[in-house]
């Protein structure tokens, strides 16, 4: 029989089962579609400089009537640009539009912000079926939308429904998760948080598509390598009271923490502290916990990573969120998980012992044998 500390017994390893699928599909600004003056001008690109109104003549001695010539054809471009944008949006917002119908949009305006928003938002609404993924990928459909992100990156709509459509596109999908990393899109994701960490939507839905890439193992490594985890715990800490931002960041932290290497990554850059505040806010939000009783369990491979966890009082956290969640066997699993692989370092064992979790530790052995009983029971023979 083997014992916590007895340098025999191995930590249990934890991964997540299951992708995000679907994201929402987001709200989308709706444009106005009057005719009157200042709508027009709000959608016409800027004018070359000699058109300014207050530029100089390039040629003081050009023909009047060459000038007037020459501002009639930039108004009827424009003009005629600024309906067929009106068109593409008004498709696009008809939920029968398929797929070679957006994708058509969003090439076709590859400059408008408010067609890109809507592209992503109709990709991400048909993204939710599995089955068009492969119709999607073969349109250009990824590069389309990395394509708007890159375009419009200062736009948080399109970069939260970009994110969103993206996040569709990798769930329960090994090649559009290769694709969207062969494509790119990773950087740019990140990115996408870093320049708009303001933005609650843009954080939840970057956090939730890298949740989904991060169920390949290749990926976890580039997503840490590309700055990813510490993106994803900047994005916990600045929205600690956005529940959705923090379900989707330690559930991405959890995918991470499959690869030992990250383990360390995520606790350098605060990531133990930002899940343990993620799990004590949203106490009685039961995927939180369990994403963070999951995390906390992969994290706690890391020998130093069990006394950061134990100094941080991740100890009392897991033990509340099994009583907190008395019907929940996925919460307790991942919590006899963690507390399992806790008591292998020494001062976590003594805290452990201080909150006597016996008649805790039996119930969930007994009430949920097939995700308890091994943890359970094993903790409660070296107690």
């Amino acid at each position: 029989m083997h014992h916590p500390g007895s340098g025999h017994a191995k930590d249990i390893k934890s991964t997540h089962d299951e992708n995000v699928s679907p994201l929402p599909v987001l709200k989308s600004v709706q444009k106005d579609e009057t005719d009157d003056s200042s709508s027009k001008m709000s959608t016409q690109r800027p004018l070359s400089s000699e058109n300014k109104v207050d530029a100089q003549p390039s040629d003081t001695t050009a023909c009047p009537s060459q000038h007037g010539y020459s501002t009639r054809v930039n108004r009827l471009f424009h003009h005629w640009h600024h309906k067929t944008e009106k068109h593409a949006i008004l498709r696009l917002s008809d939920s029968n539009s398929g797929i070679k119908v957006v994708m058509d949009a969003m090439k076709g305006h590859p400059g408008s912000s408010a067609v890109q928003e809507k592209g992503c938002s109709a990709i991400t609404n048909l993204a939710k079926k599995k089955s068009t993924h492969a119709a999607i990928s073969s349109e250009g459909g990824i590069p389309l939308i990395l394509n708007a992100m890159k375009t419009h990156k200062h736009v948080p709509q399109v970069q939260g429904q970009a994110c969103s459509a993206l996040g569709n596109l990798a769930a329960f999908d090994h090649m559009s998760k290769l694709s969207i990393d062969e494509q790119g899109g990773i950087p740019i994701i990140i990115e996408s948080m870093s320049l708009h960490i303001d933005d609650a939507v843009v954080q939840e839905m970057g956090c939730g598509v890298l949740f989904n890439l991060a169920f390949e193992s290749p990926l976890k490594v580039k997503i840490a390598n590309e700055g990813g985890i510490e993106a994803v715990v900047t994005s916990m800490q600045k929205h600690p009271n956005a529940v959705r931002v923090q379900q989707h960041g330690t559930s991405c932290l959890w995918n991470l923490a499959g690869n030992i290497n990250n383990t360390t990554q995520i606790s350098a850059a605060h990531g133990i502290k930002a899940i343990l505040h993620g799990m004590r806010t949203h106490w009685n939000h039961d995927l939180v916990v369990r994403s963070g009783c999951g995390a906390l369990r992969a994290i706690a491979i890391d020998k130093n990573n069990k006394l950061l966890i134990t100094d941080e009082g991740g100890i009392p956290v897991l033990l509340n969120a099994m009583e907190d969640h008395p019907t929940s066997p996925h919460v307790h699993k991942e919590a006899c998980g963690a507390l399992r692989n806790l008591m292998f370092h020494p001062k976590a064992r003594d805290v452990i012992l201080q909150h006597h979790p016996h008649k805790l530790l039996a119930n969930a052995a007994d009430k949920f044998p097939n995700e308890c009983e091994d943890a359970a029971e094993s903790m409660l023979r070296s107690l």
